[in-house]
């Protein structure tokens, strides 16, 4: 059983490597190269997919809450999906940004990606010592557990520094604790309200208080 474990880790880092010989599968977040790994040596992958491979979903339905703030409208956040061989699918989230595409995978049916925060970001290069204006964006993923198990998770997605764009997992909470609190905390009010109607939430904690989520409905007028 060790012997078979470490002949697939090899395997997925040659796996790996491939994906990166091509800049259209440099795309791939490496938690997303290393899922499509697992699902090629599985044999649900007839190929190594690129990034086209991966198409739109139509449904909005199946669309996560995707907030943009002042200045990071130029983000494009697509939800795309590819098809395996044995009629299941792979979803993922495709970010765009100044001519840099990122893809994430959603490789778990047990998680399910709730909320993206896009925003401006400064990223301080210490080897130039210069500021570089760029966009990050922030995902946020009810993951279940078991039942009745579940916590909250981030992911962030980096862009425009001096490496091709990333995502790191940067928030992992406790059982039981979602949605995450310094998620919503970072958001503002109004942005969290828009939160709590997609997640269909009567109320909610913030900054130490308990709010009325159709009071704030009518306070900001979102419906």
């Amino acid at each position: 059983m060790r012997i078979k474990k470490q002949i697939i880790s090899i395997l997925l880092v040659l796996f790996i490597s491939l994906f990166n010989i091509n800049s259209v599968n440099a795309a791939f977040s490496k938690d997303c190269k290393k899922h499509l790994g697992k699902e090629f040596l599985s044999g649900y992958l007839e190929s190594i997919p690129n990034e086209l491979d991966f198409k739109l979903v139509d449904d909005k339905g199946l669309s996560p809450l995707v907030i943009k703030r002042d200045g990071a409208e130029d983000v494009k956040i697509d939800k795309v999906v590819l098809l395996r061989k044995n009629h299941f699918r792979i979803y993922a989230i495709k970010i765009i940004w100044d001519g840099e595409i990122i893809t994430h995978c959603l490789n778990n049916d047990h998680f399910t990606l709730t909320a993206v925060l896009v925003e401006k970001h400064t990223h301080y290069n210490s080897a130039t010592m210069t500021e570089i204006k760029t966009r990050r964006v922030s995902m946020h993923f009810h993951e279940g557990c078991g039942s009745p198990c579940y916590f909250s998770r981030v992911d962030v997605a980096y862009f425009g520094s001096d490496a091709p764009p990333n995502v790191r997992n940067e928030i992992k909470s406790d059982i039981y604790d979602y949605p995450n609190k310094w998620f919503t905390g970072y958001l503002t009010l109004q942005e969290v309200t828009k939160f709590m109607i997609s997640e269909d939430f009567q109320e909610f904690e913030w900054s130490g208080r308990i709010y009325k989520t159709e009071k704030l409905i009518k306070k900001f007028k979102l419906k």
